[in-house]
């Protein structure tokens, strides 16, 4: 038996070996990256439904401002007609008064 026949034998098995565990590993780190992609995508979904979210929270927040302020408005001019309405009476009846209408 030749020596050297045993150790070639020993170092082909043994690169035999590596080359399998480099395998394993260049499927291991496809399915990192695969993981890592779908990781992402939902991320990015999920950032666009907050996104949408703040966005119609800050619609809903501006449309109710604007309600309050035509609210607002709408009460003013109730308070201003009823404030004419009463100067329209005082005037009336002032002239009324004073021509002795009354």
């Amino acid at each position: 038996k030749d020596p050297n026949e045993a150790l070639r034998k020993r170092k082909e098995q043994l690169l035999e070996l590596i080359l399998e565990q480099h395998k394993k590993l260049e499927g291991y780190h496809k399915a990192r990256r695969d993981a890592l992609h779908t990781l992402n995508q939902r991320k990015e979904k999920f950032n666009a439904a907050v996104r949408q979210e703040r966005e119609a929270a800050a619609r809903a927040a501006r449309a109710k401002a604007e309600l309050e302020a035509y609210r607002a408005a709408a009460e003013s001019a109730v308070q201003a007609r009823g404030l004419l309405g009463m100067a329209a009476n005082w005037l009336t009846l002032g002239l009324a008064t004073r021509w002795n209408w009354v």
